[in-house]
């Protein structure tokens, strides 16, 4: 007969020995459908605004805001220097949505946004994309289904390498950080070349001319023949000596005004006017 702890019941092993039990793995649609409801930065439920990085992290702008101010930004967004970094991601709200619902793996699960092209919701089982001139949210099946150069919502036009991929996969990750260092080594070129268009061009220094070059060097002495020194030198003794008889009739003349004037204050009683007369007919 088998004997039991109290007589007659026997314990099973796992109710004697603790066993470890087995990590409860979510499926990939559950995990998609957290990430669309968390914020990537925060871990925190994700609020409107919303925004995306380059290598599609779904973000609260506050959060993103916040970390800039507090310079505590993580090391998995160390690109994110500034709100220039971000792409403001423009949701179609879903009607059918509720707050109060639970993020779990039901299947009556409504999720928060939807296609404005394809109506199929970010529940985790589409993937999502933004196109970074616009911000628009597309599903990628309506980017599939209905190929265009220009937005589906607001019909901007924009180039293949503009649509980020949102809450990528691991591969399509590291296809957006090898985008994302071309993107920055391509504007990195054309700053320094618009940076060497501006710089004036040295300018050559010109080699003068012979004209120049005599005009620049200092005057030399000139020798002339003794008759002509002679001619030169009794020229300007002429031109002093008629200087200075100038300056003497000058002195006259100015002396003749002077005591014209005086003789007007003498005869202040009408006397110099027929000093002046007398004076002309002399």
């Amino acid at each position: 007969a088998k004997m039991g702890c109290d007589g007659g019941t026997i314990p099973k092993r796992s109710e004697v020995v603790k066993v470890k039990q087995k990590e409860q793995k979510l499926d990939e649609v559950t995990v998609e459908r957290i990430r669309w409801a968390v914020c990537a930065l925060s871990q925190q439920p994700l609020r409107e605004p919303v925004v995306a990085d380059e290598l599609g992290h779904v973000m609260s702008r506050e959060a993103v805001l916040e970390a800039l101010v507090n310079k505590s930004m993580p090391k998995k967004f160390k690109h994110i220097r500034s709100l220039k970094d971000v792409i403001a991601l423009k949701l179609e709200k879903n009607p059918n949505f509720s707050d109060e619902q639970k993020t779990d793996r039901d299947e009556t699960y409504v999720a928060a946004f939807i296609c404005p092209i394809s109506q199929l919701e970010t529940n985790g089982r589409y993937r999502f994309c933004c196109i970074r001139k616009c911000g628009h949210v597309i599903s990628e099946k309506a980017l599939k289904e209905v190929p265009s150069t220009n937005c589906l919502v607001c019909q901007a036009p924009y180039a293949t390498d503009e649509v980020i991929h949102l809450n990528p996969s691991p591969e399509a990750l590291e296809a957006l950080k090898e985008k994302m260092e071309q993107r920055k080594a391509l504007k990195k070129a054309k700053k320094n070349a618009e940076s060497d268009d501006k710089e004036p061009p040295a300018r050559k220094r010109k080699s003068p001319t012979p004209a120049e070059s005599s005009s620049n060097r200092a005057p030399q002495p000139i020798s002339l023949p003794s008759n002509i020194a002679m001619e030169m030198a009794s020229t300007m003794k002429a031109a002093a000596s008629a200087h200075d008889s100038m300056a003497q009739k000058s002195d006259v003349y100015r002396s003749l005004f002077s005591s014209e004037k005086r003789q007007k204050v003498e005869n202040a009683n009408g006397d110099a006017f027929l000093i002046r007369s007398a004076r002309a007919y002399v």
